[in-house]
C-alpha cells in the first residue's frame, strides 16, 4: 500500500495544496512547543493572508513558513543537505528575523 502511493505521481496543483497544508500544520506544531499560544486556525489564516501589522506571535509564525520554503527552494542537487552551522544559522537568521536584536 505504502510502495503504492510512493510510486504515483500527483498534478502539480496538488503537490502544491499538499506541500501548503504540511507548511501550515508544521509551521503550527513548532512554534507552539515554543510557546506561541495561535492555534492552527490563526496559523493558516495569517499564512494565506500575510498582514502587515503583526504581533511577535504572527512574526514567528511567518518566519517559520519562510525557512521552510526557502529550504524547498534548493536546487535539485543540494536536496539532501547536510546538517552544518552553517544552514543552522541561515535558518536560525530566517526564524528570529525582527523578533531578536
Amino acid at each position: 500500500m505504502i510502495y503504492d502511493l510512493n510510486n504515483r505521481r500527483f498534478p502539480e496543483v496538488v503537490l502544491f495544496e499538499f506541500e501548503k497544508a504540511a507548511r501550515e500544520v508544521s509551521a503550527h506544531a513548532s512554534t507552539s512547543i515554543e510557546g506561541n499560544p495561535l492555534p492552527l486556525t490563526e496559523v493558516k489564516k495569517i499564512l494565506k493572508s500575510k498582514p502587515a501589522y503583526i504581533r511577535d506571535g504572527e512574526k514567528e509564525v511567518l518566519n517559520y513558513n519562510e525557512a521552510l520554503v526557502n529550504l524547498n527552494k534548493q536546487p535539485e542537487q543540494e536536496k539532501h543537505l547536510a546538517l552544518s552551522l552553517e544552514l543552522i544559522l541561515k535558518i536560525h537568521q530566517i526564524v528570529t528575523k525582527g523578533l531578536l536584536p
